[in-house]
């Protein structure tokens, strides 16, 4: 649950000069990040720097003005604003917001009101409460997190055998660099001990135009004892393999042309400066042809134009006037590449080179690619990290998750049923995954924030009893159901299940025991159904069972594909 404060201050915030030498009065070693803007216009998240290390918080401003949310409190009638700060969940983020309000309400002569118990704060109270926070952060600062000078320490074996990787910041990227940046973005998340992992490709002569994607499914714990090998793998299995093969504009400008209507058009310009003038002019006509949206900066008249072919398509513009002069959009193009590298630092990593236009055909490979980056050699990764599925029927293994990477389902780490059972006593997390005898494949997890590994910060104090989640996995069709974490008279119960074609849309189930009714969801069709019915007593009786011990998974399976029987869905095959 998000937890803010509000500042109630007159019309206007105090400057940012005026904040920082509040907070140097009131001893609080916080700074803004360089890159914070105007904080009358903050709807967000606002950049800080906390002992000279990354952090920030959240701030949204408003008039309270007739609002009837206040209606209640007393407020002095000057103090027209508010300005709520959200409290993050990590010690460092919310004595970062906390003494940000403090210094707010000092220099403002404002009020605190904390809408969580409807009551105002005395500044004093407020400042004492920052100090606390920040004290207990300082003592944090010993433990590995999502720090920048964490993120070098985490890649200190990578970049010691790799020499043409190099880390700014929280970017890693290959080099030399010619004329595309390729790399990993390694993120700050909203919790002190995860990151965001993602990859980036971003051509120097417009850097607005950067490809890549988050890697989703995987959770980069730092103090998960798999962290290490798991971040290794991930950079070379889902990041530079894929990155560290586009080597030429012509390939980047495959990878952009994926993505229609992208403001300026930079699909286009990279098959200009690749030399693929061709390529170019028959993507133009194909956006042409198809009439493709160019994205809401395009006014209505404007695009209704040259639908009716009243007016030059936006592309065929812009195609045209990069073809205008070439000598002139290489050079412009060269100049904003000097001022992409200047502004990045990259001076030392960058080899300025000729755009492919510029050069005959044979020469384009050898002086206007940037170099080929494989993943050999790498860390080596433990065996452990990734698991096998099991075979044979009856066979059983156990993992720490149970993931999708690329269509393909992965266990990391891997198991013993020792351990396994360890984790079953201690209410942690692990998946059990079994062949049936019929060849399909049924997955039993418990799913649970607690790990005995965990920062006692990360806002779980004590274990509770896990919630199960049941899937069986056939060659075309996929059932599903989840079992909560709480008892129905002492006995297990499925909450909901469902199952899709793989395919396919969902079709799910769920079940209100109290009220004898379930409800369905089916958007198989495209267009979602609702429906609800009586639950029959066939259905509950298949429902509800006694809690399985550890190491029982047949009974899970069957109830599941009987319940998706019996209610209509058929079977998993």
């Amino acid at each position: 649950m998000a937890v803010y404060l509000y500042v109630l201050y007159p019309g206007r915030l105090p400057s940012k000069a005026a904040l920082k030498r509040c907070f140097n009065e009131l001893g609080f070693p916080l700074t803004f990040d360089r890159d914070v803007g105007s904080l009358e216009t903050a709807n967000g998240g606002v950049p800080m720097r906390l002992r000279g290390e990354e952090s920030g918080f959240e701030l949204m401003t408003f008039s309270i003005v007739g609002d009837p949310g206040f209606a209640h409190i007393k407020i002095d009638p000057r103090l027209t604003h508010c300005a709520s700060c959200r409290l993050m969940p990590d010690t460092e983020g919310c004595a970062v917001a906390l003494c940000f309000v403090a210094a707010l309400a000092r220099l403002v002569d404002g009020e605190v009101y904390d809408p969580q118990s409807g009551e105002l704060s005395t500044l004093d109270k407020t400042i004492a409460w920052a100090r606390e926070k920040l004290e207990a952060a300082r003592q944090e600062t010993s433990r590995p997190s999502t720090r920048q000078r964490d993120v070098r320490s985490y890649l200190r074996s990578l970049l010691k055998q790799r020499s043409d990787l190099a880390l700014i910041g929280r970017l890693l990227f290959v080099h030399p660099i010619r004329h595309l940046l390729r790399g990993a973005y390694v993120g700050q998340s909203p919790y002190r001990y995860q990151f965001h992992l993602s990859s980036s490709c971003t051509p120097l002569y417009d850097p607005g135009s950067s490809t890549g994607h988050p890697i989703e499914g995987l959770e980069f714990e730092v103090w998960q004892p798999h962290f290490d090998p798991l971040l290794m793998a991930t950079l070379a299995d889902e990041i530079f393999d894929q990155i560290g093969r586009v080597t030429t504009l012509a390939d980047f400008a495959t990878e952009q042309s994926h993505r229609y209507g992208r403001r300026g058009f930079p699909e286009i310009t990279s098959m200009v400066l690749a030399g693929e003038l061709d390529r170019a002019a028959a993507y133009v006509e194909q956006v042409e042809r198809n009439q493709i949206k160019v994205g809401a900066y395009i006014e209505e008249i404007e695009r209704k134009r040259w639908v009716e072919g009243r007016a030059k398509h936006p592309a065929r513009t812009h195609w045209e006037s990069l073809l205008k002069d070439i000598e002139v959009t290489s050079a412009e193009h060269h100049a904003r590449e000097i001022k992409t590298a200047k502004a990045m630092k990259l001076d030392r990593f960058w080899e300025p080179a000729p755009f492919p236009i510029e050069l005959p055909a044979a020469r384009r490979a050898r002086e206007a690619a940037d170099p080929l980056f494989l993943t050999t050699p790498w860390p080596a990764r433990p065996e452990w990290l990734w698991q096998q599925l099991p075979e044979q029927a009856g066979e059983v293994r156990y993992a720490v998750h149970f993931l999708r990477r690329g269509g393909v389902i992965r266990l990391l780490v891997a198991l013993t049923p020792e351990q396994a059972e360890q984790r079953h006593r201690a209410l942690e997390r692990y998946e059990l995954v079994a062949r049936l005898p019929d060849g399909l494949l049924v997955v039993v997890g418990r799913s649970t924030p607690w790990d005995r590994n965990r920062p006692q910060d990360c806002g779980v104090a004590k274990p509770e009893e896990p919630s199960i989640h049941v899937v069986v996995e056939g060659h075309s069709h996929i059932g599903f159901g989840r079992i909560p974490a709480g008892s129905h008279h002492g006995r297990a119960v499925f909450e909901s299940f469902g199952a899709n074609p793989m395919t396919a849309r969902t079709w799910e189930w769920k079940l209100d025991f109290d009220g004898n009714i379930k409800t369905l969801r089916d958007d198989r069709a495209g267009e979602p159904v609702r429906a609800k019915a009586t639950l029959t007593p066939a259905e509950r009786g298949l429902a509800t069972f006694p809690k399985p011990a550890f190491g029982e998974y047949m009974v899970l399976a069957e109830r599941l594909r009987a319940l998706l029987r019996v209610t209509g869905y058929g079977e998993i095959t």
